[in-house]
């Protein structure tokens, strides 16, 4: 079963500050996969894996831009689970 978090848990989890989160939403890097009681939660795992590849990505170079690109030839965009 998927472990769903809440914007603090995710935060505290993938080391990166509420600000970052909200950033990563808005700009479609990570998605919220439900809202309860006016909560956004995230898929803790899909979210780590995604985080882990962008910041591998940014390591190597990538803009912001040009990693929503690749994300989005990957599947991402289109909401395939395809591991990245």
């Amino acid at each position: 079963m998927k472990k769903m978090v809440n914007v603090d848990e995710l935060a505290k989890s993938i080391e990166v500050s509420k600000a970052t989160v909200n950033y990563y939403t808005n700009i479609g890097l990570i998605e919220v996969k439900e809202i309860k009681r006016n909560k956004r939660l995230y898929d803790l795992e899909e979210v780590r894996r995604r985080v882990l590849k962008v910041r591998e990505m940014m390591k190597m170079g990538y803009t912001i831009k040009l990693i929503l690109r690749e994300l989005a030839l990957a599947g991402f965009a289109d909401g395939d689970k395809k591991k990245i």
